[in-house]
């Protein structure tokens, strides 16, 4: 359970293999078959710790892991990975979306827009609100 781009997949994978867990990455919680989930399962998401979502979660015996990755390093993997592939799942588009982000370099006048507007604070604030509320792994 953190933003997007902290090394959230590498960590899930890297888990998954060593643990021998099965595993999945969505970008909802709707997305998950809750009722058919197996014994063994890492989970990534990229959500808040919402009231409705929190209670599915601790019902399926889920524990989170949340990564921290300095703001800016994530920001500036969002700038990069969003050149090549669509980021319109990321929170169903809450803040806004990436595609202001097109063809921009860190030094420009859009990125650094987004990266002090909504959308770049609404995404870092995945981390952020899991990291201060609950006890999960930091």
């Amino acid at each position: 359970m953190s933003s997007p781009r902290s090394g959230n997949t590498w960590l899930r994978q890297m888990l998954a293999q060593v643990l021998d867990l099965s595993e999945q990455a969505v970008h909802r919680p709707e997305q998950v078959c809750w009722q058919a989930l197996p014994e063994r399962y890492i989970l990534q998401l990229h959500w808040p710790p919402e009231p409705a979502f929190l209670s599915k979660f601790q019902e399926h015996g889920f524990r989170a892991v949340v990564l921290a990755r300095h703001p800016l390093d994530v920001l500036i993997s969002i700038l990069a990975f969003c050149q090549h592939n669509a980021t319109d799942d990321w929170l169903r588009g809450a803040g806004g979306d990436e595609k202001c982000l097109a063809g921009s370099f860190p030094l420009s006048e859009e990125f650094v827009d987004y990266a002090t507007g909504p959308r770049a604070s609404a995404l870092l604030a995945v981390s952020a609100d899991w990291f201060h509320g609950g006890r999960w792994r930091r």
